[in-house]
């Protein structure tokens, strides 16, 4: 699993100078930090990753 994190971009404070803290989004109403990490966090399938790049291995082979 890869945990991925998200957060709010492009916030200014009110006077119109500087940054705001990094405010992270929030996936459910709750809150609940368990949540929020299964929905942040990414799941690879490593044998689908390794199909895919001989692919492209050959495909490159095959044009050249």
């Amino acid at each position: 699993p890869s945990f991925c994190y998200y957060k709010r971009w492009g916030v200014k404070k009110k006077t119109g100078q500087g940054h705001k803290p990094v405010i992270p989004l929030r996936f459910s109403k709750s809150g609940n930090p368990e949540v929020e990490k299964w929905y942040a966090t990414h799941f690879i399938d490593s044998k689908r990753i390794a199909e895919l790049k001989t692919q492209q291995q050959s495909n490159i082979d095959q044009a050249q």
